[in-house]
C-alpha cells in the first residue's frame, strides 16, 4: 500500500510542480479562443473548431489533447450588416477538452460570455477608414475541471498489491478564466488572459496528501499575444504574432511566428517556441463559401526530449456558419467583403 501512496503522491506532485498545467497548442492563432475568452462571438459567424495534438510522439507515455470549441456573436447582432453596425454586442461560447500525459488526465468544460464594443471609430493612426474603429471584447469563462489518476496504468513492484482495486482516483474543481482583445479591423490585435483564476486544491484523498506531504493546486496561468495583418501583394497577406506565457514558479515562455495567407484562402507559416520547438504550419479554407477550414503543423522538438521523440502533430478542423456579412476581427476569419 506504500508503494501506490508513494507513486501516487508523485503524480499529484507533478500536478503541482510542472511549468505548464494548461495544454500547449502550437496553433493558437488558428483558434485563440481556446486561450482567451474574450475571442467568443469575435467573429461574424458560429465558429466551431475540433483539434487534436500528439505531442513528442515515441516517448512512453507522452502529453495528447484533444478539444471541441464553438463560439458566437449573439443571434441578434449577426442579422446586422457589421460593417455599418457601431453598437456593442455580447457573444457566447463553450469547449470541452482532454488532456492525457500517462496515468494522468485532465477533462475541461467551460462555458463563456463576451462583451464587445467600440472605444473609437474612423482613422486610427493613418490607418485606412474602417467603421468599426477600434473595439474592445472583455471576456470570462466558467466550468469544471477534473483530474484524474487511473491507478491501472501504474507500474508497482507488486502487481497483485489490493490496494490496485481502488481502479482510479479523480478530484473535480471549479474553473474560471478572464481576457480582454483589442483589436482595429484587419490591422492589428492584442490581448490578455489569465487562466485557472480561482488557483482550485487538487486533493485526491486525505490518505495520499497526509503520506506524500503535498496538496496539488490549479497555478493561474497568464498570456500576452498581439499580431497584425500587413498586406505585401496582391491578395498576399503577411501576418506575424507573438505570444508570452507566464505561471508561477516557472520560467517566462514566448512563442514567435509569421503567416503567409493567399487570398485568406491559403495559409502557411513557421514559429519559434523559446527552447522547445520549431514547427511549421500549413491551412487553407474550403467551400463555395469558405467556411471548412483545415490545417496542420509539425513541431520539430529542439530540447534534450528530441533524443526520443520524433517531434510532435497537431491539426485542427473548422467550420463556419456564416451570416451574409463579412469576419470582423484580424486575420482568423474569412474573405472580407469589400
Amino acid at each position: 500500500m506504500r508503494k501506490l501512496i508513494i507513486a501516487l503522491g508523485l503524480m499529484a506532485s507533478a500536478i503541482v510542480v510542472r511549468a505548464q498545467q494548461t495544454p500547449q497548442y502550437t496553433q493558437y492563432m488558428v483558434n485563440p479562443y481556446l486561450y482567451n475568452p474574450a475571442l467568443a462571438g469575435s467573429e461574424d459567424f458560429i465558429d466551431i473548431k475540433a483539434g487534436y495534438r500528439a505531442q513528442w510522439v515515441g516517448l512512453e507515455n507522452a502529453p495528447t489533447t484533444m478539444y471541441l470549441s464553438a463560439h458566437a456573436p449573439i443571434k441578434e447582432h449577426t442579422l446586422r450588416h457589421a460593417k455599418n453596425d457601431k453598437k456593442a454586442y455580447p457573444g457566447i461560447g463553450g469547449y470541452v477538452m482532454k488532456d492525457e500525459t500517462g496515468p494522468i488526465s485532465n477533462l475541461r468544460f467551460n462555458g463563456t460570455f463576451s462583451y464587445n464594443l467600440q472605444i473609437s471609430s474612423g482613422k486610427w493612426y493613418g490607418a485606412l477608414h474602417h467603421s468599426d474603429g477600434v473595439r474592445l471584447t472583455l471576456g470570462m469563462s466558467l466550468g469544471v475541471n477534473q483530474y484524474q489518476i487511473d491507478v491501472d496504468k501504474l507500474k508497482l513492484e507488486d502487481p497483485n498489491d489490493p490496494s490496485l482495486s481502488a481502479g482510479s482516483m479523480s478530484q473535480m474543481n471549479p474553473d474560471a478564466s478572464l481576457g480582454a482583445w483589442l483589436y482595429f479591423g484587419e490591422k492589428f490585435y492584442i490581448g490578455a488572459s489569465a487562466n485557472q483564476i480561482l488557483n482550485s486544491k487538487v486533493k485526491f484523498s486525505e490518505e495520499l496528501n497526509e503520506q506524500a506531504k503535498t496538496i496539488g493546486r490549479l497555478t493561474p496561468h497568464y498570456n500576452l499575444v498581439a499580431g497584425t495583418k500587413l498586406e505585401v501583394g496582391y491578395e498576399l497577406y503577411l501576418m506575424p504574432s507573438f505570444m508570452v506565457k507566464g505561471v508561477s514558479g516557472a520560467p517566462v515562455s514566448w512563442d514567435l511566428n509569421t503567416r503567409l495567407d493567399y487570398q485568406d484562402t491559403y495559409y502557411g507559416g513557421i514559429s519559434y517556441r523559446h527552447q522547445d520547438a520549431i514547427a511549421l504550419l500549413a491551412g487553407l479554407v474550403l467551400g463555395k463559401k469558405k467556411n471548412i477550414e483545415v490545417a496542420y503543423s509539425y513541431d520539430f522538438t529542439l530540447s534534450n526530449i528530441a533524443q526520443y521523440s520524433s517531434g510532435s502533430h497537431e491539426v485542427t478542423l473548422g467550420y463556419r456558419i456564416m451570416p451574409h456579412i463579412h469576419a470582423r476581427n484580424p486575420g482568423f476569419g474569412g474573405k472580407r467583403r469589400r
